[in-house]
């Protein structure tokens, strides 16, 4: 039986301003969510996830149309959906896995897998990647060699680099979390695998006392270096704002608590320790 599992609201004012568009209330309403990992983790595949057009296979979407705010009906229509019980509960998805209902999914950069006459197989293509539905059973070593050996080609001719250097090190990362069995499998068979996390967002508080960098192509001057030493995460350089209780002073210490939810983007593989969580 299907239950609304989330509730979102759409439209208003856009942040550039612009006309002034009428709430929608989007719906998704599931009958697997009992058999979702993704739902136990906080998450649903038919979120709206900007640049992203996949949604759940098990899912219902729909939207309901409202009001402008010049409307009589328009907080009638607000306060009725963030009433909902659901309003807002699940996020977005960038997982490339997740198990579901006796299946895997699979959505991973660049890599263009079907199922034809019951076998799997690669399509040449030089983008994207195609969202994928397997049986567990059907989800074996086997097929996870053959992913790793998969080299999509471009249009133009050539490997694209990208696939092997950073879409397969986070589909590892994701079956060593996710499918930990078929993981272990793989590793014997293979040998140990070095999985880099390079670019990952991670909770600070799972990592290893270690140098943490922020860093902005677009304006380097605010780059700044930091160290978290397991507790607290202490300046060492770079951009601070300034400090208007006085105009003139030689040094400065900083030293920041950060919550359980403080994200930060994992810089050196050396961070990471197996009890890390990643966003």
């Amino acid at each position: 039986m299907e239950k609304e599992i989330n509730v979102d609201l759409f439209g208003g004012k856009g942040l550039l301003g612009g006309r002034e568009k009428p709430l929608e209330a989007e719906i998704i309403k599931c009958s697997v969510y009992n058999e979702c990992a993704l739902y136990k983790e906080g998450k649903c595949l038919s979120v709206y996830n900007y640049g992203s057009g996949t949604r759940c296979k098990h899912s219902t979407v729909t939207r309901k149309k409202g009001y402008t705010k010049r409307a009589k009906k328009y907080l009638e229509f607000k306060e009725k959906w963030e009433g909902h019980e659901n309003y807002n509960k699940l996020g977005s998805v960038n997982d490339v896995m997740a198990v579901i209902k006796g299946e895997v999914f699979l959505n991973l950069t660049y890599l263009n897998l079907v199922k034809e006459d019951g076998e799997y197989i690669f399509k040449r293509e030089a983008y994207g990647g195609r969202p994928l539905y397997i049986p567990l059973e059907e989800f074996t070593v086997e097929l996870v060699e053959r992913i790793a050996k998969y080299r999509p080609q471009a249009v133009m001719g050539g490997t694209i680099d990208e696939y092997e250097e950073e879409s397969l090190h986070l589909f590892f990362h994701e079956l060593k979390e996710k499918l930990p069995e078929i993981y272990e499998e793989y590793v014997k068979r293979k040998g140990k695998l070095e999985i880099n996390y390079v670019g990952r967002k991670a909770y600070l508080k799972t990592l290893n006392p270690s140098e943490i960098e922020y860093r902005t192509r677009m304006y380097p001057n605010l780059n700044s270096d930091w160290y978290w030493d397991g507790e607290y995460l202490n300046y060492v350089e770079g951009y601070v704002s300034k400090f208007n209780v006085i105009n003139d002073y030689e040094e400065v210490t900083i030293r920041i608590k950060p919550k359980d939810t403080t994200v930060v983007e994992v810089t050196s593989n050396e961070q990471v320790n197996e009890n890390t969580k990643f966003e």
